[in-house]
């Protein structure tokens, strides 16, 4: 089978691996004429959806790719980007609901599913859990547990706004970042990277939690009665934050036993 080269045009055999062992149709697979040009496109961004290495066996699904980032509060103050940023990289099997995606963003950022929540899509719907707030409202919320992944996210670069915590309004971009085949070896979904510590729970919303990270980056001797009073409030929190330090996240401490645990339903 011959193609020809997405970067020169040149007819070419040569087809790009990832593209195969994700099982693209034929019209969609890439051709390079040579090495040069495959790198010239992996940097353009093809190296996002493919990837030449697989590490084991496929088994037969495909998964979601998803970048969390925490981008802090909404219009009118989205200029109070928290910073540097708080993220997660997921992935999850496409064939979820976006009840799973909460479930995952929740686990995987360290959220404890004390708050109300809402996803937004850029068609315009709000979908999430019903509650007495919707009565009135023009726009209702779709309930989450019958609206699949794949009705919304279609293409690499699509994306939604979600929305944990009313009161603290803690606003996140969830961005598809690739479709990749499933591997054997890995239980989904799964956390492949991420920096930064989560807020506390009921730490303010971006302005709290501001003030709590101000008194973190003094010295014990250096922080006033305001700050060590924080210190201590987040030690002492009934969600158990003793160990809390903002820099530190580690995706393979991410506790996924609780991904199907009847907490959630109820």
């Amino acid at each position: 089978m011959k193609g020809n080269c997405v970067v020169c045009n040149a007819q070419t055999e040569l087809k790009c691996q990832g593209c195969v062992e994700r099982g693209v149709s034929s019209v969609e697979i890439k051709f390079y004429c040579g090495k040069g040009h495959q790198t010239v496109d992996w940097k353009n961004g093809h190296n996002r959806i493919c990837c030449t290495k697989p590490k084991s066996k496929s088994i037969g699904f495909h998964v979601y790719q998803f970048k969390i980032t925490l981008v802090g509060a909404e219009a009118p103050f989205v200029g109070d980007m928290i910073q540097p940023p708080i993220w997660r990289r997921i992935q999850i099997n496409k064939n979820s609901t976006f009840r799973d995606l909460h479930k995952a963003i929740s686990i995987s950022m360290g959220w404890f599913e004390c708050h109300l929540h809402e996803f937004r899509t850029a068609s315009g719907d709000v979908i999430g859990m019903p509650h007495d707030e919707d009565f009135g409202m023009v726009k209702k919320t779709i309930p989450e547990r019958s609206v699949k992944l794949v009705t919304h996210f279609k293409n690499i670069g699509d994306s939604c706004v979600y929305e944990y915590d009313f009161g603290d309004g803690w606003i996140h971009e969830i961005l598809l970042e690739g479709i990749h085949l499933a591997d054997d070896k890995v239980v989904y979904p799964t956390c492949v990277g991420g920096e930064r510590a989560c807020p506390p729970e009921d730490v303010g919303g971006v302005y709290g939690y501001s003030e709590l990270i101000a008194a973190y980056q003094k010295s014990n001797n250096s922080r006033n009665k305001n700050e060590r009073e924080k210190i201590d409030w987040v030690k002492n929190h009934s969600f158990g934050y003793k160990n809390f330090h903002p820099d530190r996240f580690v995706p393979s401490e991410v506790k996924w036993n609780m991904f199907n645990s009847s907490v959630w339903e109820q």
